[in-house]
């Protein structure tokens, strides 16, 4: 859901994809965050006290599964027609994105109705989200400095990086890759290791970006490098 600031006396309002809630008439009373669990692996071994804790062994860092979040609302209908053609069109508009500050989550939508009484219907919307809430925008989009928060936010601009060059790569919480635009084939050297990267769009399955501040140092004949990067986090 994408939360706008709340004015004294106004009402917060949520937006679900293109959708704002309140272009619906829905008044939001209540948002249940659900909490990702990490994926634990664990084993046991004869003669050993305890479990051999492996959650961390491949990746080097925990991974989660799925959270649930639940964003409930209420509705003036006036009538059971008017519910039921309300709710009928919420359930096919609503899909997929619901994000806040800047970030949103992936997530898989349903949509349930009740009638609470003559004048008023409830809808609660539940979303199986992504355990990490994605950045709007990447390290190659402009940034809009009318909602930039200057405590909080980053700037992130590794576009048309000249080679040989060097930028500093700031990572957010959620580990992930990032996709190299490169005008020739050049060498990126990242936490101590150097990588080729051809002409145009590739990535590179053993660079990770990790939360915090990293080097990537660019080795090559002239040209132009871009990294795409969005962050992640909780």
């Amino acid at each position: 859901h994408n939360t706008e600031p709340a004015e004294e006396g106004k009402l917060m309002d949520v937006q679900i994809g293109k959708y704002k809630m309140g272009d619906f008439g829905l008044k939001l009373l209540g948002v249940d965050l659900g909490t990702p669990s990490v994926r634990k692996s664990t084993v046991t071994i004869p003669g050993r006290n305890g479990a051999l804790d492996l959650t961390e062994a491949i990746t080097g860092f925990p991974v989660y599964d799925n959270a649930t979040h639940k964003l409930t609302f209420d509705f003036k209908d006036g009538n059971y027609s008017t519910w039921l053609s309300k709710a009928s069109d919420i359930r096919g508009k609503l899909h997929v994105i619901f994000g806040d500050d800047g970030y949103y989550y992936d997530a898989r939508v349903s949509v349930d109705s009740s009638k609470l009484n003559q004048h008023y219907s409830q809808i609660v919307v539940t979303l199986d989200a992504e355990p990490y809430k994605l950045a709007r925008k990447t390290s190659l989009d402009d940034w809009e400095w009318d909602s930039f928060n200057f405590e909080t936010d980053i700037i992130r601009d590794y576009k048309n990086i000249p080679v040989p060059g060097e930028i500093t790569v700031v990572g957010d919480v959620m580990p992930t890759g990032c996709v190299f635009e490169a005008s020739a084939a050049v060498t990126v050297t990242y936490d101590g290791k150097s990588y080729q990267i051809p002409k145009g769009h590739s990535t590179v399955p053993d660079i990770l970006i990790t939360e915090g501040s990293h080097t990537m140092q660019f080795e090559g004949d002239g040209g132009t490098v871009s990294v795409e990067y969005r962050g992640g986090r909780f």
